[in-house]
């Protein structure tokens, strides 16, 4: 996982020199910020995948300063706020807002739904509170599971290299 990690993952480096990070680059010089284990992939994936339901500009800053607070790692979690592409964002938000509404007991609207900046700002409360519900659950979802991800690779390359220690001592017959 580790090594799959890290051919997917930018370097320190190529990160550092985005123009929506070089403000805050002199804090991210930490090498542990970087460093792929099992706490710092979780955190940083969970971090990520909180800030991409937030329905506001600089998801990847905050995400870094988040990663920088929480100890997460960087990189993973710059790449997974894009869970919130421009092709996911539509149906992301739209679903967070019905998740709103039904949080707050609204039915929502009769006329139909119109998106546009109008209606979003109008409709700001139950996005919000769709967002942070839906960004929560997915962040500590996504920490579970690249936890137990991280504990089943683990196990998998420790019975991997038990076997191949078995088969090195077997004496010839």
């Amino acid at each position: 996982m580790k090594r799959r990690l890290r051919e997917w993952l930018p370097t320190k480096e190529s990160l550092l020199q985005k123009p929506a990070l070089r403000s805050v680059a002199h804090l991210l010089g930490d090498e542990n910020l970087w460093h792929l284990n099992r706490r710092s992939v979780s955190m940083g994936g969970a971090i990520g995948v909180f800030w991409g339901f937030m329905p506001i500009i600089g998801q990847m800053p905050l995400a870094a300063l988040s990663s920088l607070l929480l100890r997460g790692n960087v990189p993973l979690s710059l790449a997974t706020t894009w869970i919130s592409n421009p092709v996911t964002a539509p149906a992301v938000f739209f679903a967070c807002y019905e998740l709103g509404l039904w949080i707050l007991g609204d039915a929502g609207p009769t006329d139909g739904y119109q998106f546009s900046i109008d209606w979003f700002v109008s409709n700001l409360a139950p996005v919000g509170v769709g967002c942070l519900a839906a960004g929560s659950v997915a962040a500590l979802a996504t920490h579970f599971v690249l936890r137990q991800l991280w504990k089943a690779d683990i196990r998998r390359r420790w019975a991997d290299r038990k076997s191949r220690q078995q088969v090195r001592r077997k004496p010839p017959d």
